[in-house]
């Protein structure tokens, strides 16, 4: 599966819109795999067809743990074209 993690969020809304929002260091015009966009890609992931997510509450740091879990897996060198679409 590809996966998403993300901690100290206050929910999954932000959470997620905080991996969303590596697309502004996303460049259409060289399609590929980046550390700074990689949840962004795995996200709009065309070809990942089901999607799961659950959240755990760490009472050691007090926060919230949230996963996301992408099936197929995304972010495959050679597909991001096909598969990391500008907004229309």
């Amino acid at each position: 599966y590809g996966e998403n993690l993300a901690a100290g969020y206050s929910n999954f809304e932000t959470a997620i819109d905080a991996w969303y929002n590596e697309v502004k260091f996303y460049n259409y015009n060289n399609p590929g795999f980046s550390m700074k966009t990689g949840h962004f890609t795995q996200v709009v992931w065309k070809g990942s067809k089901s999607v799961g997510c659950a959240k755990r509450f760490c009472a050691n740091s007090n926060w919230y743990i949230y996963i996301c879990e992408y099936d197929p897996p995304g972010n495959y060198q050679g597909q991001f074209p096909n598969n990391v679409l500008p907004k229309a």
